[in-house]
């Protein structure tokens, strides 16, 4: 019996990051988000990458959050994407930072 592969889609993938973010998985998050950027879905990707950074946060991988921050779909930053930086910030007491990215998103 042949088992077929399945094609996933941006929609699938970033509800996949959220599992692991969840299950404090930061690696599989992050090798699923980068499985989402060429699949182009601003809407998915904008949730993997949130997800991606709830799960490095969870993990204190602050340094790899404000990396993730610097790619272009983080450009229009919203709410849940600056929360999930800031968490990560926090867990690795990084408060300056975090204060950084407040300054330069009222800014």
């Amino acid at each position: 019996m042949e088992v077929a592969r399945l094609q996933l889609d941006a929609k699938a993938i970033a509800a996949a990051i959220g599992c692991c973010a969840s299950a404090e998985r930061w690696v599989e998050a992050l090798e699923l988000f980068r499985q989402l950027q060429p699949l182009g879905e601003r809407k998915a990707q904008t949730i993997g990458l949130t997800a991606t950074l709830s799960a490095c946060a969870q993990a204190t991988r602050w340094q790899l959050s404000l990396a993730l921050l610097g790619l272009p779909g983080a450009a229009s930053m919203d709410l849940a994407l600056l929360t999930a930086a800031l968490q990560a910030c926090g867990a690795g007491a990084q408060w300056q930072r975090g204060l950084q990215l407040i300054r330069g998103k009222a800014g």
